[in-house]
């Protein structure tokens, strides 16, 4: 291994064919000042995951009797109790979803993890892809597209990771950030943001996502063009921009705003290209997951091995974009053509456990079954690679926050109780190693659940989490994240009362350190 005279924040063994290790921080090789500097850092990680339809209750969450204390939240008592793991024949479980080889599901991992129950989406929103899962609810309009809540403008909303991407508080410093946050999915975008994000104005449009691995790696990792000579391009056209703006009377509205758009996504490029990231001896390429694993071709669709792999190399572009301050926010989605089942998405969503999760034993087990592939393969996969990422007395995964959502409850299509699992405590700002059922057992059923707090809850948890302050999000109705929406499609607002969404603002129960 080589030592540069000037190290960076990450080092990396170099391999055949332009591989490369991301090794743990290594303090000997720095100065001490260097060495204390990067041991302090605190900058938040944040990488959503999505998957699709739903999972039975007894298969994704802990027994019920481990739920030993009790608190009042949102007028209903609430329940806590502490993760415990058991290990029979080399897997070690929290639920029978969340199980994974025990050299894998560490103890220490274990220990860094939420498992929570009773979050609510607070409309009926049947299928939504995956579109709903981070903040913007009015998007998951697949089922229902003329539905008023999906056609009304004022209720779309950003989603927390375009939040936390165009934040002051959460990117006090752009140097060496490529991209600011990545979006990534197969079909169906979970990312939405202004159409003007830098100004924060405009219609909120859907954010572009890719799943390409060699492309990402290019995005984050660009070939060096040389040091920038000369007046920047967009300087040398602005008092041309400001002429035609400012003066010219046949201007409408409109064409305004569209000329703006455009001028600030030219400043966004424009900083890309005067920026560095901080690693030494990255790959100069990164093998392209669509081409080695023929996405979308042969046995793609019925292929869960293939799909893991193509997935865990895009894990691995953006745990190394991380490692290397080219990214701090990632979000990705699974949705056709990927089931992570020997069954096409399409039989598996319409013949399979996708509509018939409950209809039998071995229909449920079905679905369990392809949730642990996703998350053992592929949620867990990304933890375990900030993990490794030694800082200091920390690791990388300790100042994140890795979070999966499923699309449903535990039936079909239900927007009730939707399971939240995550990883790290975002830099101490959360406490870890709990099972949390938020809902209110003495309240109406709806859908053979019970209600009990809302994901509007949930993501200001997240962004509060990630440094973001409630004064850049909060609604005029609550201060949580995202439009209030009241029920909807078959669901009464009196699920939710005031009691409710007067809390909207709070850390969620029993996770605030």
């Amino acid at each position: 291994m080589s030592h540069p005279s000037k190290m960076s924040r990450r080092l990396f063994l170099r391999g055949v064919g332009n591989a490369a290790l991301a090794l743990p921080f290594l303090p000997s090789l720095f100065s001490s000042r260097e060495a204390q500097a990067h041991a302090t850092t605190n900058e938040r990680l944040f990488v959503g995951f999505r998957s699709s339809h739903g999972t039975r209750r007894q298969d994704m969450f802990p027994a019920a009797s481990t739920l030993t204390q009790t608190a009042t939240a949102g007028g209903h008592t609430v329940r806590r109790g502490a993760l415990v793991p058991t290990t029979s024949g080399g897997t070690t479980s929290v639920s029978p979803v969340l199980s994974a080889p025990s050299t894998d599901l560490t103890a220490a991992l274990v220990g860094k993890m939420n498992v929570l129950q009773g979050l609510d989406m607070t409309w009926n929103m049947d299928h939504h892809y995956g579109r709903a899962a981070f903040g913007n609810q009015a998007a998951g309009n697949i089922s229902f597209p003329d539905d008023p809540i999906a056609t009304t403008a004022s209720n779309q909303r950003r989603s927390i990771d375009q939040v936390m991407a165009w934040s002051p508080s959460f990117y006090t410093s752009l140097v060496g950030v490529q991209e600011r946050s990545i979006t990534l999915g197969y079909n169906e975008t979970i990312s939405f943001g202004y159409s003007n994000p830098q100004a924060g104005t405009g219609s909120i449009q859907e954010v572009h996502q890719d799943w390409n691995s060699k492309s990402l790696f290019q995005a984050l990792f660009p070939v060096p063009q040389g040091t920038p000579t000369g007046t920047p391009l967009v300087d040398l056209v602005l008092e041309n921009y400001n002429r035609v703006r400012q003066t010219n009377r046949r201007l409408s509205s409109a064409d305004r705003q569209r000329i703006d758009e455009h001028m600030q996504r030219m400043s966004e490029l424009q900083r890309r290209l005067n920026t560095a990231t901080s690693c030494s001896a990255v790959p100069s390429t990164f093998g392209n997951n669509d081409a080695i694993y023929n996405y979308q071709s042969g046995d793609w669709y019925t292929n869960p091995t293939k799909q893991v792999a193509h997935a865990q190399m895009m894990n691995e572009v953006i745990a190394l974009g991380m490692a290397c301050g080219a990214t701090r926010i990632a979000v990705l989605n699974q949705q056709w053509p990927t089931s992570f089942s020997t069954r096409e998405w399409n039989d598996f969503h319409d013949n399979g456990p996708g509509h018939g999760l409950n209809s039998t034993e071995a229909m449920g087990q079905e679905m369990a079954a392809m949730k642990r592939l996703y998350f053992s393969s592929v949620v867990l996969d990304m933890a375990r690679r900030l993990e490794s990422l030694v800082e200091g007395t920390g690791t990388a995964l300790d100042r994140a926050l890795v979070c999966w959502h499923d699309e449903h409850g535990h039936i079909s299509h239900s927007a009730i109780s939707v399971p939240a699992i995550t990883f790290g405590s975002a830099g101490g700002f959360l406490k870890t190693g709990n099972y949390c059922d938020y809902r209110n057992q003495n309240g109406a059923s709806v859908e053979s659940d019970k209600p009990g707090l809302t994901y509007p809850q949930f993501w200001g948890t997240v962004l509060q989490a990630m440094g973001v302050p409630r004064s850049e999000y909060q609604e005029p109705d609550h201060n949580g994240y995202g439009k209030r929406l009241n029920g909807g499609n078959g669901y009464s607002a009196s699920l939710w009362p005031d009691s409710v969404w007067g809390i909207a603002g709070d850390v969620l129960p029993f996770l605030a350190a």
